[in-house]
């Protein structure tokens, strides 16, 4: 799952090393974006309900957590990937490309393979952890509908 959530910044989540061990994504997450937005929590919690881990400045070719927003004011991170456990194995770089026709970058750049699986059954993977987070996002869209959400520090 991915996209603009407008909400800086949720460094703070730290992923336990064993739900990692074995994939190229670190526990912790680095981010050149240090301002941290009202509604990090909100999302956190959110994203952790769903079993989620943001990819953001955990792997190869993001290791510094790098802008995905930026204009002649400001640059943050507002966009973010996030993917279940029963597929970070399978992800082995990350980028957050700039590109000159936008005000947001987007990530062109991710490398999915895994010498022990086959893609297909990596997406196959994907397509499962989808249905499942589809039968718990009804508490979540809920969560969604009813937070007030603010474009405030």
């Amino acid at each position: 799952m991915g996209g603009d959530f407008n909400c800086r910044n949720v460094i703070a989540v730290t992923v336990p090393e064993e739900i990692l061990q074995g994939s190229w994504l670190s526990s912790e997450r680095n981010a050149r974006d240090l301002y941290v937005h009202s509604d990090a929590d909100t999302l956190l919690n959110i994203l952790e309900e769903g079993g989620l881990i943001i990819l953001n400045g955990r792997t190869r070719g993001d290791e510094d957590g790098n802008f995905t927003f930026a204009n002649e004011r400001e640059a943050s991170t507002i966009d973010f990937c996030a993917v279940g456990e029963n597929v970070i194995h399978g992800i082995r770089r990350f980028e957050i490309v700039p590109v000159g026709n936008s005000d947001h970058f987007p990530i062109l750049r991710m490398k999915i393979s895994d010498e022990q699986k086959p893609l297909e059954e990596m997406f196959e993977s994907f397509k499962c952890e989808i249905k499942n987070m589809a039968e718990k996002n009804g508490c979540l869209r809920q969560r969604i509908a009813n937070k007030k959400w603010v474009n405030k520090p």
